[in-house]
């Protein structure tokens, strides 16, 4: 009897690794089939185009909506387990980000944000600044969404990226004699201390408009408020 006992729990443990494996492996191949049909669609286009980037964000997002949730949900699984190295993310990578970042968002579930920042974080979504969309879209309590996703990236591209946004959004705090991990826990604080009191800044920088001042805050008092521009 318990050598009946032994042998069914190795089975048990042989079909969950198998189980495991199989699905390791269809997600690479979903992954990869999403690849190699960006690539198809894309290839021949005018990359001069001023339409260039919106042609490759309509794209991914027909790929993703072409596939079923749970292919969906292989794909993002795997995309996240392999976070970036040092180096700039390929076209296709930043894209997939994007998209993955657009889709968290409206379906509200921000908390699951920082598995996806914290291995490929986009630089922009759109013509907009990663924190920039994330506090339009969700409010101050991005941004400790985004210091997250910083303390979990480690030393990879993405944290590069995540802290780039912190320097953007609080200057006043990056000019002070800080590390890096506390400027973002400064930038945290300063949220719980002034979310009230502020509001977001409309005229803050766009991915677009280089002619802006890179000085600018992400948040303003509110009695110094921009108009809210019309959609």
């Amino acid at each position: 009897m318990r050598i009946c006992s032994v042998i069914l729990v190795l089975l048990s443990i042989r079909c969950a690794f198998c189980a495991d494996t199989n699905y390791g492996v269809n997600a690479k191949c979903e992954l990869f089939k999403l690849r190699q049909e960006f690539a198809a669609r894309t290839a021949g286009l005018n990359r001069r185009s001023k339409d260039w980037p919106k042609v490759q964000q309509e794209t991914i997002e027909s790929l993703l909506d072409s596939c079923s949730r749970p292919v969906r949900g292989m794909i993002f699984q795997d995309f996240v387990s392999h976070p970036e190295t040092n180096s700039p993310p390929l076209f296709f990578d930043s894209w997939l980000a994007q998209a993955f970042v657009i889709r968290i968002v409206e379906s509200n579930e921000v908390l699951s944000l920082p598995q996806l920042l914290a291995t490929h974080c986009p630089e922009h979504v759109g013509a907009l600044t990663l924190e920039w969309y994330l506090v339009y879209e969700k409010g101050p309590d991005a941004v400790p969404v985004l210091a997250s996703s910083y303390f979990l990236s480690g030393t990879n591209y993405s944290s590069m990226v995540l802290l780039n946004c912190f320097n953007r959004a609080f200057p006043s705090l990056r000019r002070e004699n800080m590390t890096d991990a506390e400027f973002v826990k400064a930038c945290v604080q300063w949220i719980k201390l002034n979310a009230a009191s502020s509001t977001l800044n409309y005229k803050y920088h766009r991915m677009n408009a280089p002619e802006l001042e890179w000085d600018t805050p992400l948040f303003l008092p509110i009695k110094n408020a921009t108009v809210k521009p019309k959609p």
